[in-house]
């Protein structure tokens, strides 16, 4: 398959406060503190609930395992519920500085921003990349942003790079960066923190506050896979007779996690589907590998969500903050 990508705009103090700080307070059981946390922030009281009851999944993750796919995961998740994020389809900045070694300065080490406490008490492994699907990648934490803008606005070959590999993603990008830039943090990469839809807008996912998503490299990705849909149903006239899955979308750019195809295969009941003329089917994937109860917006607005809002809890009887909002992009 390949990957959604969301870029994060978080400062080093706000991965503590906004993380590993309400972590701390639910290995006390204290969730009506990390509710507070939540509340400050003006977050709606539905999120609130959301945000909090989530420490109790992050719970299960102790001292071991892998950092991007446990801990700094959700990281990228509760930061969607404080502040806009940004998705651009298959461009991740880790793909580029595996490309070309001189964008790798850029990226901090995951050592020298997570807490000393954190890290005196983790004992698994921590990458400063994407390693597969549903995980954290790198970290450009603030002197790196601004550094990374100056660099590109000065026109040379940095822009170059950037410009060609983000291609139709470049304005995406461009304002993530921006974002961080100008309230002087960080920016952190993950995968599959929102899973738009390209078939049907309205039935794209999130782990987190989809209404804090920027549209934008959403309505991209939808463009392009309407583009290459009509290209099918072309071929199909034909007598082509494909098929197409929503992996099989790409764009420019775009980086596949090959071994996670393999592994999840396509759950061709699971999506939408368009039939075209010819008879093929045009099969949006509704697969998720990850297990978790959803949660379904039907209005238009984060206060209809919550007021339609039904609870539901996982397998272990207690609700999840990760488990999935499905709503619409406004």
């Amino acid at each position: 398959m390949g990957y959604d990508i969301s870029y994060h705009a978080i400062g080093k103090d706000e991965i503590s406060q906004w993380y590993f700080k309400p972590l701390k307070l639910a290995q006390k059981g204290d969730f009506e503190a990390i509710a507070k946390i939540a509340r400050e922030a003006g977050m709606d009281e539905f999120y609130v609930e959301k945000y909090a009851d989530g420490f109790r999944s992050a719970l299960q993750y102790g001292t071991q395992g892998i950092f991007n796919k446990t801990h700094g995961f959700h990281l990228a998740v509760a930061q969607g519920y404080f502040r806009e994020y940004f998705y651009t389809r298959g461009t991740a900045f880790s793909f580029l500085a595996e490309q070309s070694s001189k964008f790798k300065p850029y990226i901090s080490d995951w050592r020298e921003v997570l807490p000393a406490e954190f890290l005196a008490e983790f004992s698994g492994e921590i990458h400063n990349e994407i390693v597969e699907n549903y995980c954290c990648g790198a970290y450009l934490g603030a002197d790196g942003v601004q550094k990374l803008l100056r660099d590109y606005e000065a026109d040379g070959e940095i822009k170059e790079a950037i410009d060609e590999f983000y291609a139709q993603n470049l304005p995406v990008f461009l304002n993530a960066l921006n974002l961080a830039a100008e309230l002087e943090v960080g920016l952190l990469e993950a995968t599959e923190v929102v899973e738009p839809n390209p078939i049907d807008l309205n039935r794209s996912e999130s782990f987190s506050n989809l209404f804090n998503c920027d549209t934008q490299g959403a309505l991209i990705y939808a463009e392009i896979a309407a583009q290459q849909i009509g290209e099918a149903m072309q071929r199909d006239k034909a007598g082509g007779g494909n098929r197409m899955v929503r992996e099989n979308f790409t764009l420019r750019g775009e980086k596949r996690d090959e071994k996670s195809s393999a592994s999840r295969g396509v759950n061709a009941a699971g999506g939408s589907a368009i039939e075209t003329d010819g008879g093929s089917t045009v099969q949006a994937d509704g697969e998720n590998s990850v297990p978790c109860s959803g949660d379904t917006i039907e209005g238009g607005s984060e206060n209809s969500a919550a007021e339609d809002h039904e609870d539901e809890t996982s397998a272990g009887g207690e609700k999840s903050l990760f488990g999935k909002i499905k709503g619409l992009f406004k």
